[in-house]
């Protein structure tokens, strides 16, 4: 699951686009969390999104949250733990879906 975002590539500077980066993350399955940053014709504008994507068995998570300071990685990490942190009764939930439970 990691590949697919890490193999993304850069957006062209000076263009509207978005970078994305690779966060820690750990539930489930698997998971992974990531951002990306917007960029203008000034460059990157420090607004984004961060991502928390989680498996358990065969049921898929995705939760998604805009946010200032994109550019800043602790913020980004902050942010995709606050994430994690929101959705941690779902993916609880998530276990019934996963032939060895939790």
């Amino acid at each position: 699951m990691a590949a697919r975002v890490t193999d993304c590539p850069d957006s062209r500077p000076g263009t509207m686009g978005v970078t994305p980066f690779a966060l820690e993350s750990a539930a489930g399955d698997d998971s992974y969390a990531y951002f990306d940053q917007y960029a203008d014709r000034g460059g990157p504008t420090g607004e984004g999104n961060a991502y928390d994507v989680v498996r358990v068995g065969n049921a898929l998570l995705l939760d998604k949250t805009y946010f200032g300071g994109a550019g800043d990685p602790a913020i980004a990490q902050q942010t995709a733990d606050l994430l994690r942190t929101r959705s941690t009764s779902v993916i609880e939930q998530m276990c019934i879906f996963s032939g060895t439970g939790c």
